[in-house]
């Protein structure tokens, strides 16, 4: 693609990129979910590893769409919902000639198919151990997507590959074609995981917001895919290059602004008056050295956390009453459970009960006292220079069960 028509790759090119670096993907990774992040790319790799595979036995190709598979299924297996239908386009069209191979590259792509099933099994095996009745309804931290750009990429995401039955005639019609089966399951998925959520516990919770940003994701990458097989060859027409190098890079420019504005607001010039909008924008370096002023590395961070941890009967939840940095307090207990191996189910519920509205002292403490109320072995950690404040906030029976951290 790269090499046959550039002036289009590099836009299509950039979108992605985009999607990942300063858009929803950005978002996610800041938010700590590096590996979900991760298997987002890997069903992006399906789609492009699919489309263009001529026969089914080919073992390179096969290699390296089963690779993409297993990391799916190994990163954030709900994912799988959206690689599975991705990665079953690669049998179409469903005829003789493509699956024909000599006994070689057969006996290899066998060995391959082999080999991710052996993979799929075990990550069967690692989620079958999962302690939680219906882990898929548990609360947890996770930014909110979009809702409106999910809703636009998922029609957009539809629509795209069923106008390449008519605007391509190329050999890869058909998995184009049958890329719309992506966002299809997406939307499905979506719709059972929040009915369910709701009927749960009347909100959608973790993996719902999470899920719908993975559709987010793949679904503005899907669109890209059908896009590069458009129209014919500009560079025939010599003519032409020249104008559509300049689109070309108007358009790719133009699709990083495309989540909002990137960059740094600055005062004057060109760019007076736009303030940063886009995910990867929000987050500076100076406002990362705010929250962590000379970053630890992880083990010393796992040894320093785990050691300042006071010892109380019952459940212990971190409470953030950082001022300044927005992080989420849920995301923020779920992490301080994991840093000092202490998460239960009955910790994972308190936490997903912090609902904060407002950053005064008097929010906090308003969510301090719900946490406390709910059961008597309940403690709330703070920080030390926050505790006093929060103790002197609630009645000293819930007080005393506020701990320096």
């Amino acid at each position: 693609m790269l090499r046959r028509r550039p002036l289009v790759a590099l836009p299509l090119a950039t979108l992605v990129a985009a999607v990942f670096l300063l858009g929803p993907g950005a978002l996610a990774f800041y938010d700590g979910f590096g590996n979900f992040v991760l298997a987002c790319a890997m069903v992006v790799a399906v789609l492009l590893v699919a489309v263009p595979m001529a026969r089914v036995f080919t073992p390179l190709h096969l290699l390296a769409l089963a690779g993409a598979v297993v990391g799916v299924a190994q990163g954030w297996a709900l994912l799988g919902v959206l690689a599975a239908p991705a990665a079953l386009a690669v049998l179409l069209p469903l005829r003789r000639g493509r699956f024909r191979s000599r006994p070689v590259p057969l006996l290899l792509s066998l060995l391959v198919l082999a080999a991710a099933a052996a993979c799929l099994v075990r990550t069967v095996v690692v989620l079958s151990a999962v302690a939680a009745e219906n882990p898929l309804v548990l609360a947890g931290g996770a930014s909110e997507p979009d809702y409106g750009l999910t809703i636009g990429a998922a029609a957009a995401s539809i629509i795209v590959p069923i106008v390449a039955r008519w605007a391509t005639r190329r050999p890869e019609r058909p998995r184009l074609v049958a890329l719309v089966a992506v966002p299809i399951a997406g939307v499905v998925c979506s719709v059972v995981l929040i009915a369910m959520q709701l009927a749960t516990s009347g909100a959608v919770t973790y993996y719902g917001y999470k899920f719908m940003t993975a559709v987010e994701i793949v679904a503005l990458c899907v669109v890209a895919v059908p896009l590069a097989h458009f129209g014919r060859r500009v560079t025939r027409r010599r003519w032409l290059l020249a104008p559509a190098a300049v689109l070309s890079l108007a358009v790719a420019a133009s699709a990083t602004q495309m989540f909002g504005w990137t960059f740094a607001t600055i005062p004057q010039g060109p760019t007076a008056g736009l303030t940063t909008a886009a995910p990867a924008g929000l987050v500076s370096r100076e406002l990362e050295y705010r929250l962590i002023a000379s970053p630890p590395s992880t083990a010393d961070l796992t040894t320093y956390v785990a050691a300042g941890v006071p010892d109380v009967p019952g459940v212990l939840v971190f409470l953030d009453v950082t001022d300044g940095y927005p992080v989420d307090p849920t995301m923020a207990a779920q992490w301080f459970f994991a840093l000092t191996d202490s998460w239960t189910l009955e910790g994972n519920a308190l936490a997903g009960d912090v609902r904060l509205r407002g950053r005064s002292p008097e929010a906090w403490a308003g969510v301090a006292e719900r946490l406390l109320r709910t059961r008597d072995d309940v403690h709330v950690a703070v920080r030390p220079a926050e505790a006093a404040q929060l103790r002197a906030l609630l009645p000293t029976r819930l007080g005393s069960r506020v701990v320096n951290l």
